[in-house]
């Protein structure tokens, strides 16, 4: 394990594989289900289909580049609007006298475009990511995603998709080295150090390209730990990368959150979450099964 010095008195540690190969998941089964693992559905992947898919991926040691701007809370507004906020998703309560500290699932990268009349030469942007915390009285949040960016351009449209962590309000960075095109599905799971919830171990995938980011760890802001109250799958307006860009449908599969405990949270049990502007609804939520959330832009 190498240490990593972020400075501002923020560190990261990352964790080397395995010499004959990465091996992430080494419990038997049942001890995963002492863990709360269970079979949902055949389409949606569960806790051992999520760890043990990374099995055989080509790791990355992560290349890591500062983040444009700084993700404010759900509560902050798009404009002077009386309406919440700008995450469109679905968010899970930890059931009581616990705390989450667990969460992943996958989605296909949406294609993203400019809205219509769009000026020349202005960005757009949306981030499609899975955290825990930032919601139900927490301000803080653990997070892990892709950011979509679009420019308008005389040729057309010009599309980025950039992988990224963070710990809210904390260090965030784009993850450099993880190509990410349209289309592709991306995998996610964050466990957060349960003995003292002031740290993170992030694993990122790209499913489709057979590439792992070396899974890393990351602390919690000074003097902040997290709560591990709620969990969430979300689509952001991230407001200084640009304008809420347009998205196709996006399905977050797999959406499942573990606790201390060992009891099992998912997206179906939670609830949705609209970005609304002025009264307008720019995207919208929708629980599709136990364990998957569509967002659509309206």
């Amino acid at each position: 394990m190498r240490q990593r010095n972020l400075g501002r008195g923020f560190s990261m540690q990352l964790h080397e594989p395995a010499t004959n190969g990465l091996q992430v998941v080494r419990a038997s089964p049942l001890q995963r289900e002492r863990l709360g693992f269970s079979d949902l559905l055949i389409e949606s992947p569960t806790w051992p289909e999520l760890e043990r898919s990374f099995a055989g991926y080509k790791v990355l040691p992560p290349k890591f580049a500062p983040r444009s701007g700084r993700r404010p809370r759900r509560r902050t507004l798009l404009n002077a609007s009386s309406e919440p906020g700008r995450w469109a998703g679905v968010v899970s309560p930890c059931p009581a006298a616990d705390r989450l500290v667990r969460v992943g699932c996958q989605w296909a990268t949406p294609r993203v475009g400019v809205p219509a009349h769009a000026p020349l030469g202005m960005n757009f942007a949306a981030s499609f990511w899975t955290g825990l915390d930032g919601d139900l009285g927490t301000s803080d949040v653990v997070q892990a995603g892709c950011d979509g960016q679009v420019v308008a351009t005389p040729g057309g449209p010009q599309i980025s998709y950039r992988p990224w962590y963070e710990w809210y309000p904390g260090i965030t960075e784009w993850i450099t080295n993880l190509a990410v095109s349209q289309g592709d599905v991306l995998r996610c799971i964050l466990t957060v150090n349960a003995a003292n919830m002031a740290s993170a171990t992030v694993m990122l995938a790209n499913v489709t390209t057979n590439q792992l980011i070396q899974p890393f760890t990351i602390q919690a802001p000074p003097g902040q730990r997290l709560a591990g109250n709620c969990a969430e799958w979300i689509v952001e307006g991230f407001g200084s990368l640009g304008p809420m860009a347009v998205f196709d449908p996006v399905r977050f599969n797999g959406c499942s959150a573990t606790s201390a405990n060992g009891r099992l949270v998912t997206g179906g049990a939670g609830r949705t979450l609209n970005i609304v502007d002025g009264g307008l609804t720019l995207a919208a939520a929708q629980i599709t099964s136990p364990t998957d959330v569509r967002v659509i832009y309206v």
